[in-house]
């Protein structure tokens, strides 16, 4: 799969990407917690309103 990359450039090429991804899951995550947290916390407030 890295057959046509330089042996100094595959190791950035392999730690790169994933690193990308998981940084990328980990703001997803993060905005999606955020969200169902603040919809809890809106839920709850109008219960206690209601």
């Amino acid at each position: 799969m890295y057959t046509n990359l330089s042996p100094a450039e595959s190791p950035i090429f392999v730690l790169y990407f994933p690193l990308k991804d998981v940084f990328l899951y980990i703001f997803f995550l993060s905005n999606n917690v955020f969200y169902f947290t603040s919809f809890i916390r809106q839920r709850l407030v109008l219960k206690m309103y209601l």
